[in-house]
Parts: C-alpha cells; structure tokens; sequence
C-alpha cells in the first residue's frame, strides 16, 4: 500500500513541478515586458528604464529563465506568497478572497455532476430514449474513465 502511495505521489509530484515549468514558461516568453507593465501599473504613467531595471532586479526577473523560476517557486514551496510587485501588499489575502468563491463553484459542479451522472449511469439501455441517453452521455468526456499515459 505504501508503494502504491510513494508511486501515486512520485507522479503527482512530476505532474506539478511540468505544469509549473509549462506555466511558468508561458508567462516568461509572453510578448511585453513584465517589468514595464509592473512600473506603469504602480505609477500610473510611462517611465524610464531605469526604473523598469529597478523592477526587474526587485522581482529576481534579470537573472535569466531558471534563477527566475527558483526565485518565484522557492516561497511557494514553503507557503509563502509574498506581497504583490503592484500595491505592495500581501497576496494571500487577496487569493483567499478568490478561493472563497471558486471552492463553493467547485464543489457545486461536483454535486451537480453527480446528480447528473447516477441517476443517467442506473437507467437501462433497453428503451429507445434511455438508450439514446446513454449513448449521448458516454460522448461526454466526463463520462470516460481516468487513464493515466504509461
């Protein structure tokens, strides 16, 4: 049971640290340059570059791609999400805020999905309707099952 567990969490474990690469790498090879936007958002207006220098060596962004990932990951990995390079204030309780609506959604859509699902999953596929039902919810890419690759 242990193993199984070890293995599931090795995977789980890939999966984050390839979508925070992934995403990470999106965010870094996006046309513009976060340092300018960062500036112009905080002063509310165009500035010289020094200041966007200032920005970028403020935010670990000038130590190229893999010192500005460790620099973003590292207070994740430990809980800390640090304070916002716009307003200057702290970002969590600004995420709790987000949180506090998206959980409720998420967990609407999962009593609904499953509201949804047993009752179309118990109906037979005699009938000409309940037959059309099933076959309609099988389509559905909820329906299938997880399979992971390899």
């Amino acid at each position: 049971m242990t193993k199984v567990i070890a293995g599931l969490m090795l995977r789980a474990s890939v999966v984050l640290m390839g979508t925070a690469i992934i995403t990470f790498a999106l965010l870094w090879n996006a046309p513009g340059d976060p340092a300018f936007a960062i500036a112009q958002a905080r002063y509310k207006s165009f500035m010289v570059s020094d200041i966007a220098n200032q920005i970028r060596s403020e935010a670990g962004l000038d130590g190229g791609f893999w010192m500005a990932f460790q620099s973003w990951l590292s207070p994740l990995l430990v809980g800390d999400f640090g304070n916002s390079l716009v307003t200057g204030r702290a970002v969590w309780p600004d995420m709790r805020s987000a949180v506090s609506y998206t959980i409720p959604l998420a967990v609407l859509g999962l009593v609904f999905g499953v509201a949804l699902s047993v009752p179309l999953a118990m109906l037979p596929p005699k009938g000409q309707v309940a037959g059309w039902i099933a076959v309609l919810w099988r389509l559905h890419p909820l329906a299938r099952p997880f399979q992971p690759i390899g």
